[in-house]
């Protein structure tokens, strides 16, 4: 008991407590407002004692003038020059910062600080504060966006005076050589050597226009406007006269190739196919054929035009040593995918995957794991991997297990790598019963595999979301029994185990729980007695000890009762046992 004098002290402290913390939040925010208001804004008494300081600031400055007129004056006694934003090349943040800060001070009444000691202060010095705070975030924010685009600015200014004695030799050079080259063709224009001047004066006058168009992109960028559009209109003008004019030049199909790639560039993809890279396709003998024909059916099959996408593919297949073999493959066989034609599909990612194992590319691995991906898929879309032909499941199996050890972390029977994944596609794609059949399968075949825990926990939740709840609760306490620690699959698997021991734990306690909570008391007991021999050092057992005791309790059976909540207080290995001071009274009653 506290006396009474006990008592008003405890209140004056906490009165003197109050006392302070209102006083310091005071002086805060007093102090905080004097930092844009000082105090002559609000007090005639700070007015005056301004103008006395100016009225001082003046006499010292008619005293130095006067000791500047004496010649005896020492140099090291000379007032050193101060420089002020105004006295140096400014790059402009001086005057964006004073224009920030009295854009801000606008925004305040001069009246603000009797305001605050008049009225409701706390509550509004607060508001007010913080408002104020989140406007100074946003002015600091802009300031240094503002210093980066300064900053970028001169860094860039620096560079360019740097290299401008170079650009201009490099741009006199090549206008020059413009000039001499427009010269020759005007005055040699039956010349053998004519064709090549035209394609050199084109090449420089698209390196012309490249810089120009980088030099723009740049400028934009610093002033924050729009960049502008690539148009090297120019160039395609000269190589569709050169076309036209010489048809039986020998390197037509070199200009065929860059008038479409310069088109394509620009931002204009379907007059580069349909003008320059679908004829190129068609001369079997370029070099840019191939290419040309990869372009094509890009162009289509982005655009959903899948079956002139499929002809234009099957086009590059006609070049097995073009590096867009691959890639065509590959695209042939997603053109397939899209059409709903999953035989063919397969058959194309089958043989993408065997293109792709041998070459050592970037895009290697990729490729083979989405093509894989693919097959999965179309696997399910045709009803799962043991409805296929016998032909289409070897040549799936043959190539799966080429490129197996790069793909897969668990080196085992590729048949359960199919087989788990084609359950999970069947579960994303809510169809449960075939999931559930595809995971069974490879339980049965394949049970020591790592992968066969997997396959269970996808059958509990393929019951689960089909809404088979008495079904997934039962499943959970079966796979206690078969992949938990006792079991012969973990002794095999450790690892996984380990991984997954957590899980198994959950679903077991949550196996007994329904049973208890449904009045199932046999189900629930036989399952807390199971979880305590297969996990007994499990975070969850001093919970399940007490469960089981209050099971028997209620079942009158006080001496099993005693002994559980026993096991629960003496439980030592769980670190925060919430439930031991009930067992203790559990252990007394």
């Amino acid at each position: 008991m506290i006396s009474v004098a006990g008592y008003k002290n405890l209140k004056i402290m906490k009165f003197l407590k109050d006392l302070f913390k209102f006083g310091f939040l005071s002086i805060s925010i007093i102090f905080s407002f004097g930092l844009i208001y000082p105090a002559p804004v609000f007090s005639e008494k700070a007015r005056t004692q301004k103008n006395q300081e100016k009225s001082k600031s003046q006499d010292r400055k008619i005293k130095e003038e006067k000791k500047k007129d004496t010649p005896s004056q020492k140099v090291s006694d000379r007032a050193l020059p101060i420089q002020t934003p105004d006295s140096t090349k400014s790059d402009g943040y001086y005057d964006k910062i004073m224009m920030k800060i009295n854009e801000w001070k606008s925004g305040y009444s001069p009246d603000i600080y009797d305001y605050l000691i008049k009225r409701e202060f706390q509550p509004k010095a607060l508001a007010i504060y913080l408002d104020r705070f989140e406007k100074i975030k946003g002015i600091m924010k802009e300031l240094l966006e503002i210093r980066l685009q300064i900053e970028m600015s001169k860094i860039s200014n620096f560079f360019s005076d740097k290299m401008k004695p170079f650009l201009e030799v490099e741009n006199t050079r090549r206008e020059e050589l413009m000039e001499a080259l427009q010269k020759y063709i005007e005055n040699f224009s039956d010349s053998p050597l004519a064709p090549y001047a035209i394609l050199r004066y084109a090449e420089i006058l698209y390196e012309r226009l490249s810089y120009e168009y980088i030099q723009a992109y740049e400028q934009a960028l610093l002033e924050g406007r729009v960049p502008p559009q690539k148009d090297f209109s120019p160039v395609i003008k000269i190589y569709e006269d050169f076309l036209k004019k010489y048809k039986d030049f020998p390197l037509k199909d070199a200009v065929m190739y860059l008038a479409g790639y310069i088109l394509d560039e620009m931002g204009m993809q379907e007059e580069a196919v349909e003008k320059f890279f679908v004829p190129l396709s068609e001369i079997r003998l370029s070099q840019f054929a191939a290419e040309a024909a990869m372009r094509a059916g890009e162009f289509y099959f982005n655009i959903g035009d899948l079956e002139n996408a499929e002809k234009f593919y099957l086009v590059v297949l006609d070049f097995p040593e073009s590096p867009f073999y691959s890639k065509a493959l590959y695209k042939l066989a997603w053109t397939y995918f899209r059409k709903g034609d999953y035989s063919s599909a397969i058959d194309y990612f089958i043989e993408t995957i065997d293109a792709s194992y041998g070459k050592e590319t970037s895009d290697r691995l990729s490729l083979i794991n989405e093509s894989l991906d693919y097959i999965i898929t179309s696997i399910v879309e045709l009803g799962g991997f043991d409805s296929l032909e016998r032909s289409r499941k070897e040549a799936i199996l043959s190539v799966l297990n080429k490129v197996y050890p790069i793909i897969s972390q668990i080196q085992d029977n590729p048949e359960a790598f199919l087989l788990e994944a084609q359950g999970k596609v069947f579960l994303e794609q809510g169809k449960y019963n075939e999931a559930i059949i595809s995971f069974k399968n490879l339980i049965d075949r394949f049970y020591p595999s790592p992968r066969s825990i997997r396959a269970a926990f996808g059958i509990f939740e393929a019951l689960k979301k089909s809404g088979d709840i008495s079904g997934a609760i039962s499943w959970q306490v079966k796979m206690a029994e078969k992949w938990g620690p006792a079991s012969e699959w973990a002794q095999k698997n450790k690892d996984e185990l380990d991984k997954n021991v957590k899980r198994l734990e959950e679903g077991l306690l949550e196996a007994a729980k329904y049973y208890h909570s449904k009045g199932l008391l046999s189900d629930a007991e036989s399952s807390y007695i199971l979880f305590l021999r297969f996990f007994p050092d499990s975070e969850f057992s001093a919970e399940v000890q007490f469960l089981l005791g209050e099971l028997y309790f209620n079942q009158k059976k006080f001496s099993d009762a005693f002994k559980y909540y026993k096991m629960n207080v003496e439980n030592t290995k769980v670190k925060q046992n919430k439930f031991i001071q009930e067992a203790a009274w559990g252990m007394v009653i």
